[in-house]
């Protein structure tokens, strides 16, 4: 079995990169998401979807990993995020329209 801190790392890597496939090889097929504390529908292809929509609203995107906590089979990773919104983006509400403008972003994720 794969050491769940570096299952996370590569995650990562595979998000920075931009290779969905990757990123799904090594997410579980149940793999959940939740955003504004609802949930979505479990899977990959929420996560495939999920992932689009974001590739699609932001452009020059940059994610740099902070720090990888692992403890048993719980990983945290903390992450920058920022890029250019420069498409539609929604987070389960009315899409809101691209500013143009360049965005960063502090992110905690819990895993297991």
């Amino acid at each position: 079995m794969t050491d769940p801190a570096q299952l996370a790392e590569r995650y990562m890597d595979a998000v920075r990169t931009g290779d969905l496939a990757a990123a799904a090889a090594v997410a579980a097929p149940e793999i959940t998401f939740a955003i504004g504390g609802h949930p979505l529908p479990p899977g990959l292809a929420t996560f495939q979807m999920r992932a689009a929509g974001l590739n699609a609203a932001f452009s020059d995107v940059e994610v740099k990993v902070e720090r990888v906590v692992a403890n048993g089979s719980l990983v945290a990773v903390l992450y920058r995020a920022g890029g250019v919104y420069t498409g539609t983006f929604g987070l389960g509400g009315p899409p809101l329209p691209p500013s143009g403008k360049r965005f960063s972003t502090l992110v905690q994720r819990s895993s297991r």
